[in-house]
């Protein structure tokens, strides 16, 4: 079928995830393309982006009472759009704390290199 033609265009997602803080200093990071997984992997994936991004922006600022705080960022980029989704404990939207808690199951630890 030709584009255009009733069909949905494939979405193609790119994630970039970052964890900062906590007591270790201990990063995390992401990088995941929702086109690298399998399609349903990657539809239920797409649905907890969507419902990220659907969710009201947090203002992320350090909270004194919180000093070993995780914080989050979660860039995402479809085609010619990025945004950059931000958060710290322990204020986190529930759709992005959904969202982090699959990107976490991917990521990587990594030093801090300021320490």
């Amino acid at each position: 079928m030709p584009p255009g033609c009733g069909r949905p265009a494939v979405l193609v997602t790119r994630l970039a995830f970052l964890q900062t803080g906590g007591f270790a200093g201990l990063r995390l990071v992401a990088d995941l393309d929702t086109s690298d997984l399998p399609g349903a992997e990657a539809k239920a994936l797409e649905a907890t982006i969507d419902a990220a991004l659907a969710e009201r922006p947090t203002t992320v600022g350090r909270d004194d009472r919180m000093r070993d705080d995780q914080q989050y960022q979660v860039t995402v980029a479809r085609g010619d759009d990025t945004t950059v989704l931000r958060a710290a404990d322990p204020d986190v939207p529930p759709a992005l704390a959904a969202l982090v808690s699959v990107l976490q199951a991917r990521a990587e630890p990594t030093r801090d290199p300021a320490r």
